[in-house]
């Protein structure tokens, strides 16, 4: 069904941007600056759009005008530039355009600023009405994401998180130990509580990232404690992605095996072959 996706809504608006200039630029470049800035200087967990509940991803961007595709495509172009703004959401989507101006009104009123009849929209409920006008169908999502409550994917990407760290640190531990510090780790994530501590909305980095629920309801940003990792034990393309750091070529050959235990030897064998992610020199 267009739009809808389980419990989750992809929303795509096209809200015209007016012509004309003020001062010595035209509308459509004063919205596309104030997008960069907002880039630069407020991205990931300090975006006005981390604040909006239920965000899985956002996007905005100005269309200048549509690209001909050639033959046999019509040729065709736009009358305005067009501020588009794609969103993946959890829930209705009355609820969550409510919830964005609640949360982020400063900044809708600033991205919207230069658009076509903006300047009457004063309230949520206009606020509503305006980008359901300017919405089309989305039937192509960007989000590979389950249609759970933002709240509970934020909370499992911190379990997964803290889960790894507990286990990297543990895999030498004796069972007694190993059962202590399991409990511990219980204690600290508290698995059952949504709230927190949690994965940071809009966090795209380790740094930062855990959100701790406060006693007055809110939450606070606590510093990753690290981790260190033997980059000897790791194998190369984890940590170093193909086309950097001389790594720029790849070869993938498949192998049919008939008999597993054959097979992990063949594999115990090539590990001294294995380039890791420690340091090398650029003639590796």
């Amino acid at each position: 069904m267009p739009n809808e996706a389980g419990r989750a809504y992809g929303l795509t608006t096209l809200c015209p941007i007016k012509l004309g200039t003020e001062g010595n630029f035209s509308f459509a470049s004063l919205t596309r600056q104030y997008l960069h800035d907002q880039q630069v200087h407020a991205c990931d967990e300090s975006s006005p759009m981390a604040k909006v509940p239920n965000t899985y991803l956002c996007r905005f961007f100005v269309l200048d005008d549509v690209r001909y595709q050639g033959k046999p495509a019509i040729l065709d172009r736009l009358k305005s530039p067009y501020l588009v703004f794609v969103a993946e959401i959890h829930g209705d989507l009355t609820s969550y355009l409510r919830g964005l101006w609640g949360d982020a009104e400063d900044f809708a009123k600033k991205v919207w600023k230069h658009c076509v009849g903006f300047q009457s929209v004063n309230t949520a409920d206009l606020f509503i009405n305006y980008i359901k006008k300017c919405q089309v169908q989305t039937t192509f999502y960007f989000n590979g994401s389950t249609d759970d409550p933002l709240a509970e994917q934020l909370k499992s990407l911190y379990l997964m998180q803290e889960f790894s760290r507990f286990a990297y640190a543990s895999a030498i531990k004796k069972s007694e130990e190993l059962k202590q510090d399991f409990e511990a780790f219980i204690k600290r994530t508290q698995p059952s509580n949504i709230e927190g501590p949690t994965w940071r909305a809009g966090a795209s980095t380790l740094k930062g990232a855990i959100s701790e629920a406060s006693k007055e309801g809110g939450s606070t940003m606590i510093e990753d404690p690290g981790l260190s990792l033997d980059l000897y034990d790791i194998q190369g393309n984890i940590v170093k992605a193909y086309g950097h750091d001389d790594y720029v070529a790849a070869r993938h050959m498949v192998y049919q095996v008939h008999d597993g235990e054959k097979g992990r030897g063949f594999v115990r064998a090539l590990l001294p072959h294995v380039t890791n992610s420690a340091p090398w020199s650029r003639n590796k």
